[in-house]
């Protein structure tokens, strides 16, 4: 087996209302449990009218609460088919976890979905069937009051050949005693859109454009993930590089991505950790997201069944 690392590169990465109220009182009880005495007259005989009770005037206005609001959409996998029984999660904190909170509404047959929301900066997550193979979709967005219709959100499908890859990178990271990484789409898509980048254009680094290029020309994969709702806060590392199986197939590649992760390994203060080794992606333990592009090698002199493969990863 022979591997071409050519980079390998770190990203720095993830009313209340007030209420006015009255109060009442009882005449004195006379001493012995008798009856109450009748008022006293007055000097014209009238017997005096009860004093009416004082209304309280509210010391400040109601507080309003949050305007309501609701989030429709409709979700489909990349080859236009309906993704039914996907959870949707709308909310400003970022739900724990690679798994929908219990009770999340979820999409019907169709792929639509509508879910209530509060107004304002808000995560907008989706977690397909947990039979299916599609990655988590999640991205910010910013909710306005009343009612508002998201773009289609479409998640990618994951071939054989990337499951293989994921499973033998997780099997390293359980190997490292770390938890296993899940497919994020927004990772996925920058990963697949920088490999074929840096394949199509010899010049470009791992995580960088070619001199002189950038955006429309050049966009790399953490400035995809940031210009699709991605903060940077929760973007961790990611590289583009090529490995070649001589005579092998392409899905064998996934075996020397992960020799140059433990070679990287190797070469780092022992015990190895991501503080000391940043460009040891997976060391990262809390990076949980990944997404994955391989891209055939295609440049001259490329080695037989090589390929562009890129990690993308997020902590959130």
């Amino acid at each position: 087996m022979t591997r071409r690392v050519l980079a390998i590169a770190a990203l720095a990465l993830l009313a209340a209302c007030a209420g006015g109220g009255g109060s009442s009182g009882g005449g004195p009880v006379p001493a012995g449990g008798g009856a109450t005495p009748s008022p006293t007259p007055t000097a014209s005989g009238a017997t005096p009218s009860s004093t009416p009770r004082a209304t309280a005037s509210p010391t400040a206005s109601p507080t309003a609460s949050p305007a309501a609001a609701t989030v429709a959409g409709l979700v489909k996998d990349s080859n236009d088919n309906p993704v039914s029984g996907a959870a949707v999660y709308v909310g400003a904190a970022f739900p724990a976890g690679t798994t929908a909170p219990a009770g999340t509404p979820t999409t019907n047959a169709s792929g639509s979905f509508l879910v209530n929301a509060t107004p304002g900066q808000a995560w907008i997550v989706v977690f397909p069937p947990a039979s299916s193979t599609l990655p988590v979709y999640h991205a910010q967005t910013t909710i306005a009051a009343g009612a508002t219709a998201l773009p289609q959100i479409t998640l990618d499908v994951v071939d054989a050949t990337d499951l293989q890859g994921l499973a033998s990178i997780n099997a390293y990271r359980s190997s490292l005693g770390e938890p296993p990484y899940a497919i994020d789409e927004i990772e996925t898509e920058a990963a697949r859109e920088w490999a074929a980048f840096v394949n199509a254009n010899p010049g470009a680094g791992p995580d960088q454009c070619p001199a002189g290029q950038g955006p429309p020309q050049c966009v790399t994969a953490a400035a995809y993930e940031t210009a699709h709702g991605v903060p940077a806060a929760a973007e961790s590392v990611g590289g583009a590089y090529s490995v070649a199986e001589d005579g092998g197939s392409l899905a064998a590649n996934w075996g020397g991505v992960v020799q140059g992760w433990q070679s990287i390994a190797a070469g780092c203060p022992q015990p190895p950790n991501y503080a000391t080794c940043p460009d040891w992606p997976v060391g990262n333990a809390s990076a949980t997201w990944i997404g994955l592009g391989l891209v055939a090698d295609t440049q001259a002199g490329a080695p037989a069944n090589s390929e562009w493969f890129d990690a993308e990863f997020g902590a959130l």
